[in-house]
């Protein structure tokens, strides 16, 4: 038996499946799809037919007709997502919203969106879901706006030494109702007191930061999705108990990159 005749065989059934998903799913793109029998190689096809079967699933709850995105975002995106880590469904829930924004409203940038979703693991797709949706809400562009304002430019120090605040309860209260909000996972909050054994004058209570996962932030900072701000210890103006706050924020991209994979079409 010859291997590399299996091998081109199979790739071959492959493409000619995938080709009758996407005309299923897309408006119809003739020399497109064409063009993409062509060039995309799929490691796994059972993977794609469950992402277009969800993502045409999704345009028909929301009313949209997609069209077919570009040669140069499907390519990688078939390929990538073929790849994927077919035991998690939230990460399969986001290659089909992906998908579909592409479908309905196509931004170039979603190349790359494309190629970030493929280095996140499950577990870091569920951190960056936790982020966006911290506190019982979801991040929109007027909360992202606020973030943006409060933590990526690091006003949040500001905040901090505006503290009006002589002792540490009345401190924590103040400062958590600036932190306190979707696009922000706070890792720690501690006062500069001599006893730094005393766990009272710390807090570290968000449920979406533990130290178990701090490599997993990192990673996620690394790819450009969150930032890390440490502030040390800041004193506030009116003499009170200095405060340290570390944190994570969604960044620009994070947050175009979160919504692209979440949002209804």
């Amino acid at each position: 038996m010859n291997i590399d005749n299996v091998s081109i065989e199979i790739d071959a059934k492959a493409t000619n499946k995938l080709i009758d998903l996407v005309s299923d799913v897309f408006s119809p793109a003739t020399e497109a799809l064409v063009a993409l029998s062509q060039v995309v190689r799929l490691a796994r096809l059972e993977l794609v037919a469950k992402i277009m079967r969800r993502t045409k699933q999704i345009a028909q709850e929301n009313g949209t007709e997609l069209v077919l995105p570009p040669l140069k975002f499907l390519v990688p995106f078939y390929e990538k997502a073929s790849i994927q880590d077919e035991g998690s469904k939230a990460l399969s829930e986001m290659w089909s919203r992906l998908l579909a924004m592409a479908g309905s409203n196509y931004d170039e940038r979603m190349v790359k969106f494309t190629s970030l979703l493929s280095e996140l693991s499950a577990q870091q797709a569920k951190i960056l879901d936790e982020v966006a949706t911290n506190f019982g809400r979801s991040i929109d562009d007027r909360g992202f706006e606020l973030v943006r304002q409060d933590f990526v430019k690091h006003d949040i120090r500001k905040a901090i030494r505006l503290l009006h605040a002589t002792n540490h309860d009345k401190a924590f209260k103040e400062l958590l109702r600036v932190l306190q909000r979707p696009g922000v996972s706070i890792a720690r909050i501690e006062f500069d007191i001599e006893d730094t054994n005393d766990e009272h004058y710390v807090w570290s209570r968000d449920t979406t930061y533990s130290d178990d996962r701090r490599l997993d932030f990192e990673i996620l900072v690394s790819m450009g999705l969150l930032l890390h701000i440490s502030t040390g210890f800041i004193d506030q103006d009116d003499d009170g108990t200095a405060v340290a706050l570390e944190c994570y924020a969604l960044t620009e991209l994070g947050y175009a990159f979160w919504s692209a994979c979440t949002t209804a079409v």
